[in-house]
């Protein structure tokens, strides 16, 4: 997902780290929650900001 951390139009939608807690936290351990950017074709120009995500499942009862 895009980081709503970073201003602009265009590229994925942009979400909040809080948006992606309480979307996930329910059904997963948020291992590592970081900002990164996208990679891009083009060596001189910085890909969109963005998110990196390590779940775990949570166990069943």
């Amino acid at each position: 997902a895009g980081n709503a951390n970073e201003s602009g139009t265009g590229g994925p939608p942009r979400v909040r780290e809080e948006e992606i807690r309480e979307d996930f936290s329910r059904d997963f351990h948020i291992l590592r929650l970081e900002p990164t950017r996208f990679d891009t074709p083009s060596s001189d120009r910085q890909g969109a900001l963005a998110w990196t995500i390590l779940l775990e499942r949570k166990a069943t009862p």
